[in-house]
This record gives C-alpha cells, sequence and structure tokens, in this order.
C-alpha cells in the first residue's frame, strides 16, 4: 500500500513538472517594446528615423502587430536614407537574404558600407564576407565559362 501511495504520489509529481517545463514563457520587453504602437507609427510617419527604425524592428519580431517582413524594410530604408546606421546595416541583411525585398548583394554591401561609416562595427565584417563571397562565385563563374 506504501509503494502504492508512493508510486501515485511520484506521477503526479512528474507531471507537473513536466507541465511546467512545457508552458510557453512570455518572452521579456525590450526597451524598443515600450513605446505604444501608435505613437511609434505618428512619429515614424512624422520622419523621426529612431521611431521608423523601432518601428521597422517591430514588424521584423512581431511585436504587437503581426510580423511583416516587407513592412520593415520598408521601414529601415526610410530611417536608412537619414543615416541611422544600425538601420542601414539591419537593410543590408534584408538585402542579402531577400527578407521583404528581392535579394540583392550589391544593394546589401552598398547599405554595409554606408553602416560601417556610420560606426557599426559589424557592418564591416558583413561587408567583408558578402564581398568575399560574391567575388568567389564570379571568379567561379569566370573560371567554368572559360
Amino acid at each position: 500500500m506504501l509503494f502504492l501511495l508512493f508510486s501515485v504520489f511520484f506521477l503526479l509529481s512528474a507531471a507537473s513538472a513536466k507541465a511546467r517545463v512545457t508552458e510557453p514563457r512570455t518572452p521579456a520587453r525590450t526597451e524598443e517594446d515600450r513605446t505604444p504602437i501608435n505613437t511609434l507609427r505618428k512619429n515614424a510617419a512624422s520622419g523621426d528615423p529612431d521611431a521608423q527604425y523601432q518601428l521597422a524592428r517591430r514588424y521584423d519580431r512581431g511585436a504587437g502587430m503581426q510580423k511583416d517582413p516587407r513592412m520593415a524594410a520598408v521601414w529601415l530604408l526610410a530611417a536608412a536614407e537619414q543615416g541611422h546606421a544600425t538601420a542601414q546595416f539591419y537593410l543590408g541583411i534584408k538585402y542579402e537574404n531577400g527578407e521583404g525585398v528581392p535579394a540583392n548583394s550589391t544593394i546589401a554591401l552598398q547599405w554595409y558600407a554606408e553602416a560601417n561609416k556610420g560606426g557599426i562595427p559589424r557592418a564591416k565584417q558583413a561587408f567583408d564576407e558578402l564581398y568575399a563571397k560574391v567575388n568567389n562565385r564570379t571568379n567561379n563563374e569566370i573560371t567554368t565559362n572559360e
């Protein structure tokens, strides 16, 4: 009888522990996520590059709205054209990977170069890696076509 009680207790404990492990966790809100979405939209529409960048990142993550890579690219472009270096870097990523925009290595390299000028250290590495990949592909195409 004692064995049966112990077994039931063990099974119930294991079941509740398993339930705790599999419950989804709510992600912590970032500083970007604290600004109300309507405020971001208003500020972004009035030309604030920081708001445009933050709105783009929200569209990218689907934070407080439906995830939309195309709209993320639209707002990144708006911020990037105003010199927002971080937006320039992320726009380079979008063009390199074809996320929300057609994949275009040339445009990606241009945005990485701008972001590097703006002081984003990762942009130089991204530029160098993509440049090497593009040149290697071009050199291989030339070699195989000769």
